[in-house]
């Protein structure tokens, strides 16, 4: 078994152009590699202010792009690791404190999981077509991925995608 290089064949100070133009083919591409690295940096933040799940979204990041496990990633894993390992929590969830909120519908946090990246690419492309950030933008981002406008318009705005990419408001 071969496992993905940690060698970082991007620049973290990189923007997205740059990046995309740096290659973008699959999950080891500098694009996607950059996306990740920045993307854990916004999942720390989340991670801190009390949204635990957002752990495993980091740990995902860097098993998926071959990325170096940040400090924080590391001792936040250890800690529940240990609090399950030596049944200080009796579940996986309390050792992590990852609980689905109470009245969360499975089905909907699924659809806004896909579109949460989705949709910034969507608009991000239309826009590089000289396409202005309007109704009939998310009109026909939502064409294109199945959902309504306004569904794609939320979750455009809601989409921390969105920052990563430096999406321009052209309105």
């Amino acid at each position: 078994m071969t496992l993905p290089t940690t060698e970082l064949n991007f620049d973290p100070n990189w923007t997205a152009d740059e990046a995309m133009r740096a290659g973008a083919e699959g999950p080891m591409s500098p694009f996607h590699r950059w996306a990740a690295w920045h993307m854990a940096i916004e999942y720390q933040a989340a991670f801190e202010s009390g949204r635990k799940a957002n752990l495993f979204n980091a740990l995902q990041l860097c098993a998926s792009h071959g990325l170096p496990m940040p400090e924080w990633v590391a001792k936040a894993y250890l800690k529940g690791f240990h609090r399950w390992n030596s049944y200080d929590a009796p579940s996986l969830d309390e050792a992590f404190d990852v609980k689905l909120p109470k009245g969360a519908h499975v089905g909907r946090l699924k659809k806004e999981r896909k579109l949460r990246l989705a949709v910034p690419i969507k608009v991000r492309e239309l826009q590089r077509q000289g396409r202005a950030i309007d109704e009939s933008l998310f009109h026909d981002v939502g064409v294109a991925l199945n959902v309504s406008g306004s569904t794609a318009r939320n979750a455009y705005y809601k989409s921390p995608f969105r920052k990563l990419l430096h999406l321009q408001e052209m309105e």
